[in-house]
């Protein structure tokens, strides 16, 4: 039986969830990063503006109704597998508001914690922007880290399984990323820098912009990542496998595919040189991942010739990453060789992610 079984919760829980759910999302309308100084964009509205686009009344930023959609449905697929799975919709529901909130104060915290000089510097920002929520500031992986912080807090308070709740929150986490990269299309973000976009201008979403440059919508590949995420781990719960096992799968797939995606864009913030901060977030995502499954399958059946064979192939995949990243990328002024290199590292993410999907550590299984 499911560790989350239990008495149903009163009626006057029940209205309070639904309630926390409904200002969830309508606060979601309000708390995305709409502020220019910190979108370096111009998003689209929805509503009254005026001839340059910009609110002239009350509008609401296209992108944050993407958010808002997104969590309206990650709350109710979050409810739904908890009473599929488990048969307790209202502590799944509890599970998405609390894991919502979590992200939501760990993302924009985690963005001051990196930023602070500039927004202290240059946007002449105070302390005060720590609580200002809604003049945006916020990081994907600390929206990630939150919820499954708030996923841990849940656990503890009822004293449940993580691994069961994790499993029912990492589904509704890559729908609301799934929306949250279709809503870029909004924006002028989630584009590849000149260079790229020339040299991967056979890939499709690439194009032309207004004065003939060339782009590529890295967010739709992001989009495509959050749905193969969505699949793959929905696939896996529904099949009724181990606790733990669905999570890992739709962590990984998003994670292992933002290494390479988030070299991609053009517009990323938050930089250390050439390394940005999703992809050593998402680097320790994928690493804790494949030391987990090795622990488990070493403590079952020993050190086998294939988890011996994992660990430099998930290395040399790394490296070849790391080789284009850092060694090559941009030193070619030749289209087809910088094709070549992407198409190199593309062909090492697929390996990383093969050696640490392909076995769990309990038995061998395919998604």
């Amino acid at each position: 039986m499911c560790e989350l079984q239990g008495k149903k919760p009163p009626m006057a829980l029940k209205l309070i969830l639904v309630a926390a759910a409904v200002l969830s999302v309508a606060a979601a309308l309000f708390l995305v990063p709409s502020s220019p100084a910190l979108m370096v964009d111009t998003p689209v509205y929805v509503g009254a503006v005026d001839e340059w686009g910009y609110p002239a009344g009350f509008a609401i930023p296209a992108y944050a109704i993407c958010i808002a959609a997104g969590l309206a449905g990650a709350i109710a697929l979050t409810a739904v597998l908890g009473w599929k799975r488990c048969g307790c919709l209202w502590k799944g529901m509890a599970l998405a508001l609390v894991s919502a909130a979590c992200a939501l104060v760990c993302g924009h915290l985690l963005f001051c914690a990196v930023r602070w000089s500039y927004i202290i510097n240059d946007l002449g920002g105070s302390a005060a922007f720590l609580v200002q929520f809604w003049e945006g500031g916020y990081t994907m992986y600390g929206a990630v880290f939150g919820g499954l912080l708030g996923a841990l807090l849940v656990s503890k308070a009822t004293r449940t399984s993580l691994a069961e709740l994790l499993d029912i929150l990492v589904p509704g986490m890559a729908l609301l990323i799934l929306c949250g990269r279709f809503g870029e299309q909004f924006t002028s973000q989630g584009m590849a820098s000149y260079r790229l976009a020339e040299a991967l201008s056979m890939l499709p979403f690439a194009g032309m912009d207004e004065w003939g440059s060339p782009l590529l919508r890295v967010y739709a590949y992001e989009a495509i990542a959050a749905a193969a995420a969505l699949i793959a781990s929905l696939a896996v719960l529904l099949r009724k496998g181990p606790a733990g096992r669905a999570a890992e799968t739709g962590l990984l797939i998003i994670s292992v595919l933002q290494i390479m995606l988030d070299s991609w864009r053009g517009d990323e913030l938050i930089k250390f040189g050439f390394v940005c901060l999703n992809m050593v977030m998402a680097a320790v995502v994928v690493v804790f991942i494949l030391a987990a499954r090795i622990i488990r399958r070493v403590k079952a059946k020993g050190w086998t010739p294939w988890t011996i064979a994992r660990i430099p192939l998930f290395l040399l995949s790394v490296g070849v990453v790391v080789l284009v990243e850092f060694g090559l990328d941009g030193k070619f002024g030749i289209r087809a060789a910088n094709t070549l290199l992407y198409s190199m590292q593309a062909a090492a993410i697929a390996v990383m992610l093969a050696s640490v999907l392909i076995d769990d550590g309990r038995r061998k299984f395919k998604v």
